[in-house]
């Protein structure tokens, strides 16, 4: 992607299947959140959990970010309101 765009791209990898209970996934998110001292100008997820996930941990500096999604389905768990 850097061939066709003069912008920074950063990969995250969230490791869902290697965190089975949700608030170690949180912990982890936050330590990942912390780690960009500039915000991103835009968020890419894939899949439903990475989606119901971020939308549980987003830090309120990072709402105003514009989010684009793939994979995720119509139907999720929304962890934002504990359904």
């Amino acid at each position: 992607m850097k061939d066709y765009t003069n912008t920074q791209i950063h990969v995250e990898y969230m490791d869902c299947e290697s965190f089975p209970v949700f608030d170690t996934w949180k912990d982890w998110m936050w330590q990942l959140f912390r780690a960009y001292k500039t915000k991103p100008e835009v968020v890419v997820l894939f899949g439903g959990e990475a989606w119901s996930a971020y939308r549980r941990v987003c830090p309120e500096e990072w709402r105003d970010i514009p989010v684009v999604l793939g994979g995720v389905k119509n139907r999720f768990i929304d962890y934002s309101k504990g359904e």
